[in-house]
């Protein structure tokens, strides 16, 4: 009884960790472990503390708390200017058959609804890299042009699968979030990874065992 007990406890365990080790291996996800409001200088700017997060080119983006004008998802949330970009290193390490469930709350700014000019379409491109390299791509998603808005309830949800490819195993995982056309609000990144159906069939037979055990147990 005891030794049944002790299989389905380490199955547990293990489709555990391959299902939700991911975000929180990643820092700051949700941007809101950031401490400043607004910068032009980059997620990486000596000044100002996004922990977590670094950007390969920043012209005027960065992050902001719920009194933003152009609306925010939750608490803190990111912007980028058109063909700006961030990235975040987990401390994962990608493992042979696994599938990266990927999302991102998401909108686009809307200067129409302030009287500023016309507001122009947006898009945001997702990907998955490995290594510490962005060049190192696994794959990647586009949210195709965004609502325009400035509240809360005009972001979306946007995800896909992305499976690991053979040259990513025992690489670190990495996000890289970039924006085009115009500009791009996102908040609440979630990676995951995404259990194998071999796993949920070895809990359904230490189920059965366990049954079968008490049942012999009691009788």
């Amino acid at each position: 009884m005891k030794k049944v007990c002790l299989f389905v406890a380490v199955l547990v365990a293990t489709a555990g960790v391959r299902a939700g080790i991911i975000d929180s291996s990643f820092t700051n996800l949700d941007f809101d472990e950031s401490t400043q409001s607004y910068f032009a200088g980059g997620f990486d700017n000596a000044t100002y503390d996004v922990p977590g997060w670094q950007t390969l080119v920043t012209t005027d983006s960065g992050i902001q708390t719920d009194e933003a004008w152009w609306g925010n998802y939750d608490n803190y949330s990111a912007f980028l200017a058109a063909d700006n970009s961030c990235y975040n290193i987990s401390a994962y390490t990608i493992q042979s058959g696994d599938e990266f469930a990927v999302s991102v709350y998401a909108k686009s700014w809307s200067l129409a609804a302030q009287g500023w000019g016309s507001d122009a379409d947006a898009t945001m491109t997702v990907t998955l890299f490995y290594g510490g390299d962005t060049a190192n791509v696994i794959g990647s998603f586009d949210s195709g042009v965004m609502v325009n808005g400035n509240d809360s309830v005009d972001y979306a949800l946007y995800q896909a699968t992305i499976p690991a490819t053979v040259a990513s195993e025992g690489q670190t995982l990495g996000v890289l979030v970039s924006s085009a056309g115009f500009f791009t609000n996102f908040d609440e990144v979630s990676i995951n990874v995404i259990p194998e159906p071999a796993t949920f069939g070895l809990l359904g037979v230490a189920g059965l065992g366990l049954v079968f055990a008490r049942r012999r147990f009691r009788s």
